[in-house]
């Protein structure tokens, strides 16, 4: 047995004794992919291989928090729909001199019926905790089964950038992406506070040539542009990358993408305006990529609130299809998560009176989707929404409003049960005949769906057990629903 093996045999043992240990919590997610138990936070290595869908994760077996020493591994699910999942044994450890200090994230690639896992290695350079004290470089495991990996000889790959170009202290996120025989590989950087991603290519996948500057922000968009990926998509190519350091007040963390075009003689990327991928709170770090249906699907990490005591840290969101309308992306929820819906109630056809509150018989729930559609034609209403998981004297509720002068959806959650707080305002670029509201509530995660995948907001939630009330509202005027759906979710 290697040393590899041996610390994933430990680290395997630790996160069966923290789910032995585990206390029933009303809150941990019934319907999002998470882990076992202890720490999850970005979807590394999302692949289709040998008919089945891999989600690996960062992953701490030992604690329910992500930093210290040694204690990042990548864990490891699979499914056959995107909706059952399966927990693996853990994929990756840190045993190696180049790793000892976590496996951190990645991409997949499979070649010749391999599955190639690349990550990010990390070492300490000074006692962990101060200011820029990493060491990061790019590796590579290899898998024939897509359970067992081996970790490259030639590891790491990828020992530093170019001199002059980036830090190898916040060099880290490998993204790899196949065209016309060659294999290129995009690598979050900074230098200074400018965040670039670096761009390499390959004819075997082992062997590594730096090329260019694929990308930076130049003063304007962040210090670190976290987890590139790269796909193309109906004849358009799109970056997606989270940057560090925007500091937008209403969604410190950002995730977004460029929808443009990548030259393959030159390979300059040329793209328009950045469009963010969720608009909500807790939605970091995507990865997406294509399955066997020819689908783009991204998987996002929702961010767990640090004040939040559970045994468990972290999710995954809703598998989500990605599609190109126009010079945009469309975000879609796979139509997979169809097999989760039981009972259904459908309400057509009613009106919502001036400062109203509304319930309709069977219409609640804790892990429940809602299909909402209010005709913005026949309403005079200032402003209308809906109260989510709400207490029956309506003291905790989270409060989806519509402003119809402003165009606006804000995502109010100062009610929403301990740990969140706060609100997110999503300023809408067209006005439309109706708004349609496709929602997914689990037992302490929101996610929306608005305008046919025009925008996403999602968040956690964190209601007390028993508060299932959805409530519909109207101010300023009446308010027309066109229908609502509803629909019990149970896996």
């Amino acid at each position: 047995m290697n040393t590899h093996q041996k610390m994933l045999e430990v680290a395997n043992q630790a996160l069966r004794q923290a789910v032995e240990q585990l206390r029933f919590d009303p809150h941990k997610p019934a319907l999002h992919a998470h882990a076992p138990a202890n720490w999850l936070n970005d979807p590394n290595g999302l692949v289709y291989f040998n008919g089945e869908y891999h989600l690996f994760y960062q992953h701490n077996p030992f604690a329910p928090e992500h930093w210290g020493s040694g204690r990042i591994h990548w864990g490891h699910m699979k499914s056959k729909d995107l909706v059952h999942w399966e927990h693996l044994p853990i994929a990756l450890a840190p045993s190696e001199d180049y790793d000892r200090d976590g496996c951190f994230s990645g991409g997949a690639a499979v070649q010749d019926g391999k599955l190639y896992l690349f990550y990010t290695s990390n070492i300490f350079t000074v006692p962990p905790g101060l200011p820029d004290d990493l060491l990061q470089q790019q590796c590579v495991a290899v898998s024939e089964d897509g359970i067992h990996f081996e970790k490259s000889e030639l590891n790491p790959l990828i020992k530093h950038p170019p001199a002059g170009i980036g830090q190898d202290n916040h060099f880290r996120d490998p993204n790899v992406f196949f065209h016309d025989g060659t294999w290129y590989m995009l690598v979050g950087n900074r230098l200074g506070d400018n965040g670039k991603i670096l761009l390499y290519r390959s004819d075997d996948l082992l062997r590594w040539e730096y090329v260019k500057v694929f990308g930076e922000s130049s003063g304007d968009m962040g210090y670190m542009w976290e987890c590139p990926d790269f796909f193309s998509l109906n004849g358009k190519d799109v970056l997606a990358f989270s940057p560090q350091g925007i500091g937008w007040p209403d969604q410190p963390n950002i995730s977004g993408y460029y929808l443009g075009r990548l030259d393959y003689e030159t390979l300059n990327f040329s793209h328009g305006e950045f469009y963010k991928l969720d608009h909500g709170f807790d939605f970091y770090a995507p990865q997406s990529f294509t399955d066997g249906k020819g689908r783009r699907i991204l998987f996002g990490w929702m961010r767990m609130p640090r004040n939040a005591e559970k045994q468990w840290a972290g999710s995954m969101t809703l598998p989500r299809e990605l599609r190109v309308t126009g010079n945009r992306l469309t975000i879609h929820p796979v139509e997979e998560l169809t097999l989760l819906r039981q009972q259904q109630i459908t309400v057509s056809d009613v009106r919502l009176r001036q400062d109203n509150r509304t319930t309709y018989p069977g219409i609640k729930g804790t892990c429940i989707e809602l299909l909402c559609t209010f005709d913005l034609t026949n309403t005079d209403a200032a402003e209308f929404g809906l109260e989510l998981r709400s207490s029956l004297d309506g003291d905790q509720k989270t409060v989806v409003t519509y402003s119809k002068e402003h165009n606006t959806i804000t995502l109010d959650r100062n009610q929403s049960g301990d740990y969140v707080s706060g609100t997110r305002v999503l300023e809408m670029q067209r006005r439309a005949e109706k708004l349609e509201l496709h929602i997914f509530l689990d037992t302490c995660m929101m996610e929306m769906f608005i305008n046919y995948g025009e925008y996403v907001m999602s968040g956690w939630l964190f209601p007390d057990p028993g508060n299932e009330e959805i409530a519909f509202f109207s101010r300023g005027g009446s308010t027309t629903i066109k229908s609502v759906d509803c629909w019990g979710l149970k896996l």
